[in-house]
């Protein structure tokens, strides 16, 4: 969802048609309230910094800088409106809940262990939850069968040779299509690779506080996007 919100609203803020613009932005502000009311402090996080991404990379464009405005009045009040419910459990969740983020940090810092022991080929792919019991220092009865941040638990599992070949890989793939969107004056492409590419980043950003690479429709959605947003990117349309 953190994936899909962004590139709604950039695909609305690039439509011509009132009623296409109407219908995606309706869209974009029901996922986005999804996320709220599902009480993840991550995925609201996320969504919110992606939007707010949108938002920043059109303002260099002329040509849909006021549609931005507009579309993001209307979001904003979407999301006020029907996220309203959800809006104290989410603040419990950020101010009260504090127990569980220390366990997260407790347990990051256990993993950190794991890290410094096999630091340049990891302990191999899907053997965290194995090896991580010999580090634990905490005795609850809870089993962490993932860290909670996959950037983290890839380095564990990989080393910082294969993993810093993916992020390394990652930054190439981002630079380019950033690089090829400074360039382009199509209020489509615009919308639709600005939308798609904050709303990959939000995911990215997600996965610092959650394991949403191992889910494989997550994963599968990622990949997918990424390649749709790049060629849109690099794809001049006729009129």
């Amino acid at each position: 969802m953190v994936m899909v919100a962004p590139l709604a609203v950039g695909y609305a803020i690039s439509c011509t048609d009132r009623f296409k613009k109407i219908l995606f932005l309706f869209l974009g502000a029901l996922i986005c309230a999804s996320i709220f009311l599902s009480g993840s402090r991550g995925g609201a996080l996320s969504v919110i910094s992606a939007l707010c991404g949108i938002f920043i990379l059109l303002q260099h464009y002329d040509v849909i800088r006021r549609k931005a405005w507009v579309v993001f009045a209307g979001l904003a009040a979407g999301v006020v409106l029907m996220g309203i419910v959800g809006l104290e459990p989410l603040k419990e969740r950020f101010l009260i809940n504090g127990m569980a983020m220390g366990r997260r940090l407790l347990v990051l810092r256990d993993a950190s262990a794991v890290a410094k022991d096999f630091p340049l080929w990891g302990v191999g792919l899907g053997n965290f939850h194995h090896i991580f019991t010999m580090y634990r220092s905490s005795l609850s009865p809870s089993f962490w069968y993932y860290l909670h941040n996959d950037h983290f638990q890839l380095v564990l599992e990989t080393g910082v040779i294969t993993a810093g070949c993916y992020f390394y890989f990652l930054i190439l793939i981002f630079h380019s299509l950033f690089k090829q969107l400074a360039q382009r004056h199509d209020p489509f492409v615009l919308g639709v690779v600005a939308g798609g590419a904050c709303g990959l980043l939000g995911v990215l950003l997600h996965s610092f506080f959650d394991f949403n690479f191992h889910i494989p429709a997550i994963c599968f959605l990622f990949w997918l996007l990424l390649g749709v947003t790049y060629k849109c990117a690099h794809t001049h349309f006729e009129q």
